[in-house]
């Protein structure tokens, strides 16, 4: 059945999108792809809503992973915050009514933890700009009849972002040999590797079970056991601390996926941090 599917990306050349699409393709099966144009002016809401005329309507699964993240500037409103998290989640909802609808939502819908593990009945506790944008994209996503919405995690892996603390931490070891935590480096995040979630998208696509599921790894690791990775593998890169921690612990409850899917992230932490290492270049 795979290879008799048509499946539509928005958002193929972004960093999810890359690896959703190298997984697809290699499992057959027709795949159309929508990005963002070259023309500067536009945003990638308003390419991405020009190219929604062009396209056929017929498709078996579409994945909506284009978004617009603001990074370093999170809790900012914007016009681009709005089109493309918001705008163009409507513009999908009502273009493939027939299609399943995967959409790639994030755990920062939920806020400031009130609790650990986050379940998916978590409370929405003042989430900033961008975790509001994402939600209004659920509600949005929602009213589509055959929908499923993934709430991911910290997302790593090779072809990510450089503004992000993984990255940062990995040049900071490589150029200066050592790594500072902003806290005590007790603060526990959820990493998931990318291909794990093209995998748990790819799932996503060809279930039935609707609704919202937290995509995690469902391993909390502190910022201090994530430095002594990145030290380990390096070797010679001293780690200090600042404490005390500021930030809230982050950790998600997977219970709700496992019940429904059988998709199970693969790659742990050491080995995603190997990956990622072998593909970031050094910063002059």
């Amino acid at each position: 059945m795979e290879h008799d599917r048509h499946s539509l990306i928005l958002g193929s050349s972004g960093f999810v999108g890359t690896s959703l699409l190298r997984r697809l393709s290699e499992r057959g099966g027709a795949v159309s792809v929508m990005n963002r144009t070259l023309d500067p002016t536009l945003t990638v809401a308003q390419a991405l809503v020009d190219d929604l005329t062009r396209v056929p309507r017929r498709f078996d699964v579409v994945f909506l992973l284009a978004a617009h993240v603001p990074y370093g500037r999170m809790d900012v409103y914007s016009a681009a915050l709005l089109e493309a998290n918001v705008d163009l989640v409507t513009r999908v909802v009502k273009a493939f009514p027939d299609a399943r609808l995967v959409y790639a939502s994030s755990v920062s819908v939920y806020g400031e933890p009130q609790y650990l593990p986050v379940d998916e009945e978590h409370s929405f506790n003042s989430p900033h700009a961008y975790g509001l944008s994402k939600l209004a994209g659920e509600t949005i996503a929602r009213s589509h009849p055959n929908h499923v919405i993934l709430r991911f995690s910290s997302l790593y892996g090779p072809g990510m972002t450089r503004k992000t603390f993984l990255p940062t931490v990995i040049d900071d070891a490589r150029t200066k040999g050592r790594i500072v935590l902003g806290g005590d480096g007790s603060r526990l995040q959820d990493y998931l590797f990318v291909e794990d979630a093209a995998e748990m998208l790819i799932e996503a696509g060809q279930t039935t079970a609707s609704g919202v599921f937290n995509a995690a790894s469902g391993e909390a690791r502190s910022n201090r056991a994530v430095a002594e990775i990145i030290a380990h593998e390096l070797g010679n890169v001293d780690i200090r601390c600042r404490g005390p921690e500021k930030s809230a612990s982050c950790a998600y409850s997977v219970e709700k996926w496992a019940a429904e899917f059988r998709t199970r992230p693969k790659t742990d932490l050491r080995s995603g941090v190997q990956r990622l290492l072998q593909t970031l270049e050094v910063v002059a």
